[in-house]
């Protein structure tokens, strides 16, 4: 088995999410984290995405419209409730200025 050094900073990360998370070791947690990363679709680990999908939102809100998506402020952190209009959503390649 190898074993690595960490740093004190990273001990003291991984220490606080054992207590967190309240797992048996320090091991334990890291081995949670690498499987966690390993999950992830191969689709989200680019380096550097091609293009970025642009939502715009807005403060008048109608939750009967079908493209709009409701946003209560308590959930996204925003001073007011808003919603996504997913009809002018725009693709934007990545590089291009506008």
């Amino acid at each position: 088995m190898k074993s690595y050094s960490l740093s004190p900073e990273s001990v003291d990360f991984l220490e606080t999410l054992r207590k967190k998370r309240r797992a048996r070791s320090v091991s334990f947690v890291l081995e949670e984290i690498l499987q966690a990363v390993r999950a992830k679709p191969k689709r989200n680990r680019r380096e550097r995405a091609d293009t970025v999908l642009v939502v715009p939102l807005t403060t008048s809100v109608h939750k009967d419209a079908a493209t709009h998506v409701f946003l209560s402020a308590g959930e996204t952190g925003l001073q007011s409730d808003s919603a996504a209009r997913a009809e002018d959503k725009v693709s934007i390649a990545m590089g291009c200025a506008p």
